[in-house]
């Protein structure tokens, strides 16, 4: 067993919905491996989440598919891992909060302060 399995069998929960069934567990990784995310065996780029075709909720899938929010369910240590394998803090945060991206995307938040969006001068 890899340390990224063994860190999810360790917690033994669904950092999403709480399912406690080992067996419904994925190792999601919080970078895809096709956008060239690496350390796949590495405990820090992985998080515990359920997944539909193991018998549990899909929370797995739903953070795949950009429909899960998980920024407030990682560790700094994962923040971190994170931000460095998405070579900056902004595409993270579009990987790890797809729903604000959306938002934004549609015009219903302020851009971020410092982003090229953003006009500090406008009314």
């Amino acid at each position: 067993m890899n340390a990224a399995r063994e860190k999810v069998e360790l917690e033994g929960v669904c950092r999403s919905c709480g399912d406690r069934n080992t067996g419904h567990l994925d190792a999601a990784h919080l970078w895809p491996r096709s956008m060239g995310g690496r350390g796949f065996e590495d405990p820090a780029r992985v998080i515990p989440l359920c997944s539909l075709i193991k018998g549990g909720a899909g929370c797995h899938d739903d953070f795949d598919s950009h429909r899960l929010d998980v920024l407030d369910l990682l560790t700094l240590e994962e923040q971190v891992a994170l931000v460095r394998d998405a070579h900056g803090i902004e595409r993270a945060r579009v990987r790890c909060l797809p729903s604000e991206y959306r938002e934004r995307r549609a015009g219903r938040l302020r851009p971020i302060p410092g982003s090229p969006a953003h006009d500090p001068f406008a009314a």
